[in-house]
């Protein structure tokens, strides 16, 4: 608890398969982190790195930082509540399975640009962005997600979004969307057209609380295997309308 910042001089490396796993967890007071002289090249765990930094406002990852042979980064900046912005082009994305509450907590970055990553291999983003309540803007676009299958909460607590695009999600392998959208209470439009939902069988609280969206266009939805739809639309104070002729239940 007494750490206020990191410094890591000259040339430290993780050893191969090596783990960075909750190197940073809980220190309440950490302030700044300069891992320039940290080599990631042999690492292949991150998640929980920064759990629960509560006060952390600057990260330098430096130039012998490398993600490439990282598996794990759930959790990985979970409930750091001072950070403003990330810098993460640097992060080599290809070989990672599990995201789950990456950014979970980061309540105060408004914009996440993470168009460089590369996902072939993820299989859970689940509470990836949950509760970012600044968030306005996240770039998602070049996410290969076809091997997706847990998005529950993805969004959830996004209370700043307005407009999302999510026509290039490719959702075709996805199991569960519980509380997907859920209390992203500036949400005005959603775009979810090229959603597949073959294989989901949970949609329960997926737009709970979604009180600004007036309409959703849910004609591609596939909900054949759905099993659970409760509080689907819960608190969608200004839908007007929605047409779910097409749902198989």
């Amino acid at each position: 608890d007494s750490i206020r910042s990191v410094r890591i001089k000259g040339k430290a490396a993780v050893p191969e398969h090596g783990r960075l796993s909750y190197m940073f967890c809980n220190c309440e007071n950490l302030r700044t982190v300069d891992l320039s002289g940290l080599d990631t090249a042999g690492a292949e765990a991150m998640n929980c790195m920064f759990h629960s930094c509560r006060v952390l406002e600057e990260i330098n990852f430096g130039e012998n930082f490398s993600t490439k042979n990282v598996i794990n980064m759930s959790k990985m900046f979970f409930k750091c509540q001072s950070l403003r912005k990330l810098e993460l082009t640097c992060f080599d994305t290809s070989n990672v399975i599990d995201m789950g509450s990456m950014f979970e907590g980061c309540g105060h970055i408004e914009k996440l640009d993470l168009s460089s990553f590369k996902t072939p291999r993820l299989i859970s983003m689940s509470r990836m962005f949950g509760d970012c309540g600044c968030m306005k803007d996240i770039d998602i676009s070049g996410f290969d997600t076809s091997g997706v299958t847990g998005m529950s909460g993805l969004f959830s607590g996004c209370s700043s979004i307005e407009y999302i695009d999510l026509s290039r999600l490719n959702t075709s392998s996805a199991v569960n969307m519980i509380s997907m959208f859920m209390n992203c209470t500036s949400l005005v439009y959603a775009d979810l057209s090229g959603f597949v939902t073959s294989r989901v069988t949970d949609m329960s609280w997926m737009f709970f609380g979604c009180r600004k969206l007036t309409a959703l266009d849910l004609s591609g939805f596939d909900t054949s295997n759905v099993v659970d739809m409760s509080c689907m639309f819960c608190s969608c104070k200004s839908m007007r309308e929605l047409d779910i002729r097409g749902f198989d239940v």
